[in-house]
């Protein structure tokens, strides 16, 4: 406002300086008034110019910074773990059987050629027919002939019995004297099969499990800060 009303008096003196020129005879300038003139004008050139300084103006602004920040996670692993089961097998086993043994020597021979002998009868009692062996081992423990003592024998006879049948095996002949004392050892071994059964085994399988661990991870943090900056003011 103080800018127009400046130009605006400056204007207005020099119109009527023209006026007055134009009314009066030509005659040398005033050398006072026109100095005054000079500086009323130049004041208003100048006071038209704005006015011009820097302030120092505050603002805010984001500060940002990253770090490595610690976490916990869980994290998968493969272990492995025992277990059991019954599992399926084949075995082998004896059939089942029973046995009569005459218990005693017996002669096999003729009347005048004693010879030893012995019988057992084996019933099979089992479900699958199978071929059974009876041993006979026998030492000669007393004789009237001393070069006998201590005499051995043995024997075995093996026979194929079905299922709930008997069958008889025989040991023997041995040359001994009919006085003779023996020592008999009598062993009967059965047919065997094949039949399923179960058993416990301990096994090993994959398991998935978790276990906790600490990682890092980048974090940006930021916050609000104030600051100034030059700004130019005019007027």
């Amino acid at each position: 406002m103080k800018t127009v009303l400046l130009i605006g008096i400056a204007v207005l003196m020099i119109f009527l300086i023209g006026c007055t020129g134009l009314n009066q005879q030509p005659q040398q300038a005033v050398p006072q008034e026109q100095q005054t003139l000079e500086k009323v004008t130049a004041k208003a050139v100048a006071d038209t110019q704005p006015q011009c300084k820097s302030i120092e103006v505050p603002y805010e602004t984001q500060e940002c910074k990253t770090i490595q920040e610690e976490y916990t996670d869980q994290e998968a692993y493969t272990d492995y773990e025992s277990y059991t089961e019954q599992e399926a097998y084949k075995k082998t086993v004896e059939l089942k059987y029973s046995m009569q043994d005459d218990a005693g020597a017996g002669n096999c021979g003729e009347v005048f050629n004693y010879k030893a002998c012995d019988k057992v009868t084996i019933t099979n009692l089992d479900s699958e027919a199978g071929t059974f062996t009876w041993k006979c081992d026998i030492e000669l423990t007393e004789s009237r002939d001393p070069l006998h003592v201590g005499k051995k024998f043995s024997d075995s006879k093996s026979g194929v019995i079905g299922v709930s049948q008997s069958g008889d095996l025989t040991c023997g002949p041995f040359d001994v004297n009919v006085d003779d004392t023996l020592t008999w050892k009598k062993t009967v071994t059965p047919g065997t099969k094949e039949v399923l059964d179960y058993r416990t085994v301990t096994k090993q399988r994959p398991v998935t499990k978790y276990r906790t661990v600490t990682k890092t991870r980048p974090v940006t943090n930021c916050q609000t800060v104030t600051k100034t900056k030059a700004q130019e003011v005019c007027e």
